[in-house]
């Protein structure tokens, strides 16, 4: 819980959902990771604390039937904010 000293950086409310979603890294086949808070914005997405990432990836979240460019502004360890550069329906 956070300080009530402490001032609200976030400028946009963030959901809390679980949606499952695929880390899409060039060729190499997806990441599972689960998408826990999401706004226009950006997202909070878990993955394994083990898994390297990019600072720019895809990202499938098959139940928008969207795939969204992203960008990595933070990680502290299974936790990953990404920030939305663009969306683009799902083509499979």
């Amino acid at each position: 819980m956070r300080p009530s000293h402490q001032p609200e950086r976030r400028s946009q409310p963030r959901p809390a959902v679980q949606k499952n979603a695929v880390i899409l890294v060039g060729d190499n086949a997806g990441i599972p990771c689960i998408v826990r808070n999401i706004h226009s914005g950006g997202a909070e997405l878990n993955v394994a604390a083990e898994t390297e990432l990019p600072g720019r990836f895809l990202l499938h979240v098959p139940s928008d039937g969207l795939a969204y460019r992203i960008v990595v502004c933070w990680r502290k360890s299974e936790r990953v904010g990404v920030e939305f550069k663009s969306s683009e329906p799902w083509q499979e």
